[in-house]
């Protein structure tokens, strides 16, 4: 089922583009409701196989999944934010996502002990009801023919919202224009085009870096203790708990504090975050604080690439992104030598933080150079006008002089 939400995140990405970032939202939490809803009419009807999940599975992946999620909710954010405050509201929408598993988690646990599967499941039901039914209500489209005037948003123009024009748009033509397939070619051209400066080189580090560091966090963490430390699902279970709170804290709070108030430019948050996962993975994840930061860098990865692009094309390179956000190594070393994936995940981390200092020295170079240049032509200006200045006092002079001279004879 992974290849679906694959290829359903390239087409609304680019989609979402020309038409609005609002129809994407609701398709993806109605397939999510559809998830919800076969899990729970399966326990009621005890008699039903349980091959009717591999259906409703399908049409959650219909909706794009966790993939159009986070790609389309990145678009909607980058949409309404200013550049300047892009990262931190990038990082809260994100952490509220990290959120959502423990938070779940722990809520779950106290529903299946003290009730059932029924209102358990009937919960996870409520909830994405809840999120359309505020989508509908609150959420307003940002981009394309249907969106509102932006407004008390620095840095961001009306020329932003533009997609398609409104008396383009047909329902009809909506529709066989979401099934194009030049959307998936649009999509991955524009992560690779020619850029102005070095904008296509930092974008292409971008989308690297951030599928090396979905490949480094340990999906095998759990084979780990199970053999090494011999723990069992529910020691597991707290520790994960723990340790997605943790960094879901810190960037709740501490990557809005860095990019707010201490101006942190967002390659840095890079470096920052790519330590901390460093720091987390050499100790074998056992020290969960020093992992606080470790969400930092993808956060950045998801704000710089759309600041790196036109506003037309913040949907599709978000695409991009969650599409090749789902690989998944290291499988083969379980059995032979579990640790691997702690320093596997260490050594990618310290590529991806050298990747950074290397964007962060070009740019403080050209900052600097361009720095220099803008002195030295202010320094030519004022020598210039410095020789007017001489030459329109001597002649002013040598005029008076020889009119003096003349009155003399």
């Amino acid at each position: 089922m992974s290849a679906i939400p694959f290829l359903m995140v390239l087409f609304m990405g680019a989609w979402s583009d020309r038409y609005g970032r609002k129809i994407p939202l609701l398709l993806t939490f109605t397939g999510h409701l559809f998830h919800a809803s076969g899990y729970l009419l399966n326990n009621w009807q005890s008699a039903w196989p349980v091959e009717v999940i591999y259906l409703v599975t399908f049409l959650e992946a219909l909706g794009g999944g966790y993939m159009c999620l986070l790609s389309t909710a990145t678009s909607y954010v980058s949409d309404i934010c200013s550049e300047e405050n892009r990262t931190s509201r990038v990082s809260t929408a994100t952490s509220f996502w990290y959120l959502g598993g423990p938070l779940g988690t722990l809520l779950s646990a106290v529903v299946l002990r003290h009730s059932g599967y029924d209102l358990a499941l009937g919960l996870v039901f409520t909830a994405y009801v809840s999120a359309i039914c505020y989508i509908l209500i609150f959420i307003g489209e940002s981009h394309g023919p249907f969106a509102q005037e932006p407004t008390g948003v620095k840095g961001r123009s009306s020329d932003e919202s533009q997609g398609a024009e409104r008396e383009e748009v047909a329902t009809r033509k909506m529709l066989t224009d979401f099934f194009n397939w030049r959307r998936l070619f649009e999509s991955f051209k524009t992560a690779f085009r020619k850029r102005e400066g070095n904008a296509r080189a930092i974008l292409v580090v971008v989308i690297v870096c951030n599928m090396l560091w979905r490949m480094s966090r340990g999906f095998y963490v759990y084979l780990f203790v199970r053999r090494t430390l011999q723990w069992d699902a529910t020691d597991f279970g707290y520790y994960l708990t723990y340790r997605n709170l943790i960094a879901a804290a810190g960037s709740l709070f501490l990557v809005p504090l860095l990019t707010r108030l201490v101006s942190l430019r967002d390659s840095l948050l890079v470096v920052l975050g790519s330590a901390s996962i460093v720091g987390e993975e050499r100790s074998c994840g056992s020290v969960p604080p020093v992992g606080v930061l470790s969400n930092g860098s993808v956060i950045a990865f998801r704000s710089m690439s759309t600041k790196l692009v036109d506003a037309e094309e913040k949907g599709r390179i978000s695409a991009v992104l969650a599409a090749l956000y789902g690989l998944m190594p290291m499988a083969g070393t379980v059995e032979a030598f579990p640790a691997a994936q702690f320093f596997f995940a260490a050594g990618v981390n310290v590529l991806i933080m050298v990747c950074f200092v290397a964007i962060q020295f070009i740019f403080t170079a050209k900052v600097a150079k361009e720095a220099v240049e803008l002195e030295g032509n202010s320094k030519k200006a004022e020598s210039s006008d410095m020789k007017a200045s001489t030459v329109t006092l001597s002649s002013t002079v040598g005029g008076s002089e020889s009119l003096n001279r003349v009155e003399l004879s």
